[in-house]
This record gives C-alpha cells, sequence and structure tokens, in this order.
C-alpha cells in the first residue's frame, strides 16, 4: 500500500532550493538521521518522502528566516534542474504540448501532484491539485513558480500569464509575491496559472522534433522504473480492509487517516468515478466470499467482521451480491470443491 505519508518527491526538486543556502548543515545531519545516504543527493534518481521533505523545508526556512524560500527556489528555477520533463517539455512544438507532456510524466517529480489544462474563452487555466490537504505553503509556491519561469523560457516571453491563484490566505509580502513573480497573484483559490490563451498556440525556443522524442523515451522509461503507483480508490480500499471489524471506516475516518478533509476524499474518489459507500460496499464483497470459503468463523462472525450489526443485514446484503444467501454459499462451495472444482461467481 502507498499511503499518504508515503509518498515520494525527487530529490531535483529539492536542489533549486539548496542553491539559494548558505550551508546545508543541518539539512545533512536530518537527512542522516532519517538514514539517507548524503552521498546520493547528487544523484537524480534519489526520493525523498514527502514527509521528510517537507522538514527539509521547514529547516532551511528557519535558516534563511525567509517563508517565501519557496517562491524564489520556483522563479529561479533552471532548464537542467527537472530532468526528462523539462526536457522533453522544452523541444515541444507548442506551450500546449509542453503542458501535457508535464502532466504525463510529472510523477517523476512528486507522487501527488497533477495538473490538468482547461480553456476557457481567451483563457487558459492550468491546474495544480495535490492527493493530499497537507501540503506545505512553499512547496506550492515553488509548484507554480517553477511552472511560470519554466513557461517564459519555453517561449521565449515574459507577457504570458494574467494571474497566479494560490491556496494560502492573504499574505504580508502580497507585493513581493508579485515583484518576484511578475504578475498578478490572488490568495485563497485554487492553485491555478491564469494563462493567454493564445499563448498556448506559440512555437517553442528549443522546439526539436528529434531531440523531443530522445528525452520522451527517457521520460517515459524513468517513469516505467518507478514504483507502482497505486490510485486514491485503492488506498481506501486497503484502509476500509485494515479497520473493518476492528474500527470506524466511515468517510471521516478514512480521510483523516489519508490527510484530507472529507469533501476532498469524496471529490478524488468523484474523479475516479466510485464513492466511499461503493468502494465499501465491494471490499465488504470480497471479503465475505474469501471468509465464508473457509471454515474458521460462523456466518455470524463474518457479519460480525464485515462490520454489520445483525446477522439478518449481512444475509440481506450478500443476497444482493449474489442472490443466494450466506449459507447457500458457503455449501455450494464446499460441495463445489469436493467434486474437483474449485471456482464460483465472485
Amino acid at each position: 500500500m502507498v499511503a499518504m505519508n508515503d509518498l515520494t518527491i525527487s530529490v531535483r526538486v529539492a536542489w533549486p532550493f539548496w542553491r539559494l543556502l548558505p550551508d546545508l548543515d543541518s539539512e545533512l545531519g536530518l537527512l542522516r538521521t532519517a538514514n539517507v545516504d548524503v552521498h546520493n543527493l547528487v544523484d537524480p534518481n534519489l526520493r525523498l518522502k514527502r514527509s521528510l521533505a517537507g522538514t527539509l523545508l521547514d529547516v532551511s526556512i528557519r535558516k534563511m528566516n525567509d517563508p517565501l524560500l519557496g517562491l524564489r527556489a520556483g522563479a529561479t528555477v533552471e532548464p537542467g534542474d527537472l530532468g526528462p520533463l523539462s526536457l522533453a517539455a522544452r523541444t515541444s512544438d507548442s506551450l500546449r504540448e509542453a503542458l501535457n507532456c508535464n502532466t504525463k510524466f510529472l510523477r517523476l517529480l512528486d507522487d501527488g501532484l497533477e495538473t490538468t489544462l482547461s480553456e476557457r474563452g481567451d483563457r487558459a487555466l492550468w491546474r495544480f491539485k495535490h492527493h493530499t490537504d497537507r501540503q506545505h505553503p512553499a512547496s506550492i509556491d515553488f509548484a507554480l513558480a517553477a511552472s511560470l519561469a519554466n513557461i517564459r523560457l519555453y517561449v521565449g516571453q515574459q507577457d504570458v500569464c494574467e494571474e497566479l491563484r494560490i491556496p494560502h490566505r492573504a499574505h504580508a509580502q502580497h507585493a513581493e509575491y508579485e515583484q518576484i513573480l511578475g504578475t498578478k497573484v490572488s490568495f485563497g483559490k485554487e492553485a491555478t496559472l491564469v494563462l493567454k490563451r493564445h499563448v498556448l498556440d506559440y512555437p517553442l525556443v528549443h522546439r526539436n522534433k528529434h531531440l523531443h522524442k530522445a528525452f520522451t523515451t527517457q521520460a517515459e522509461a524513468q517513469l516505467r522504473a518507478l514504483p507502482q503507483s497505486h490510485s486514491l480508490t485503492h488506498r481506501v480500499q486497503q484502509e476500509i480492509r485494515q479497520r473493518l471489524g476492528q474500527g470506524p471506516f466511515d468517510v471521516d475516518t478514512i480521510a483523516k487517516s489519508l490527510c484530507m478533509t472529507p469533501s476532498t476524499l469524496r471529490r478524488h474518489l468523484a474523479d475516479e468515478q466510485v464513492t466511499h459507500t461503493g468502494i465499501l460496499d465491494e471490499v465488504r464483497r470480497q471479503q465475505a466470499l474469501t471468509l465464508l470459503q473457509r471454515r474458521e468463523q460462523t456466518i455470524s462472525e463474518v457479519a460480525f467482521k464485515l462490520g454489520y450489526a445483525t446477522l439478518p443485514a449481512f444475509s440481506k446484503a450478500f443476497r444482493r451480491w449474489m442472490g443466494q444467501s450466506p449459507q447457500a454459499y458457503r455449501q455450494h462451495f464446499h460441495q463445489a470443491r469436493t467434486s474437483g472444482y474449485d471456482t464460483l461467481p465472485i
């Protein structure tokens, strides 16, 4: 299971931050404590747990006494910092293709971050969403500032963005945000770059179909090499399985375990076209079949294990799933095994 606190980021994301620091003494000490081999920090394939990255970020911000460190790091990102993702995007034909390329390979930098591009009238909205509500404000600043800096590099123009929307509350250093970013900044809104729509069709300064193909191939290979990423549906299934018969598994409890608000969990599940209720029902069905195929527990114990208050409630649900009672299913299953048939409908 890949839980929220097991999400990782590429060490590449840390490099622009570290360039701004006078030393890395505190950061290296923290990494050693976390059993990270500091000699590998120059390895672009190294990944850090997001929880550790957040602690490192706090340490660096305190050292510099600069809450805008993420913003400054993003605004000064260099083309090679973000690896094949940035290089593949930079050599695309148009900005629209570059942003789509970014979406495809974004997991190379961050397991939990997603971007979407939508076009409305004369505007294009480049939105950023993360699978956890506990994203560090400086991390959000970095993602938005780095994306804007890269877009300007890609098209060779500064006047591409109408507004940059940041989800934090209004900041005391609002004017400095706008000075660093060179565009209008709004707070308390979904993380979004509001671009001028016609900019999407701009040809990129470094477009090159041969290099683009090479960098894309490299990015695809690195993406395949990453550990399998599980969907949010899978993570909710795992959380429910662990809690059945042991504790609450309502949507509020599951959301809290995944570092989300219930509304955020519902929204992300809706994006995957499922609901908490539907997932719970399916997990119960699968667990019921597994437990009934064994003889260690009575049917009443199976019902309790699955979180049903009464045996009739479980029996009603089982009839809805399988068209027969739990007793009939168990009997049929063992008769089939005795007769040499190992399978039943699941």
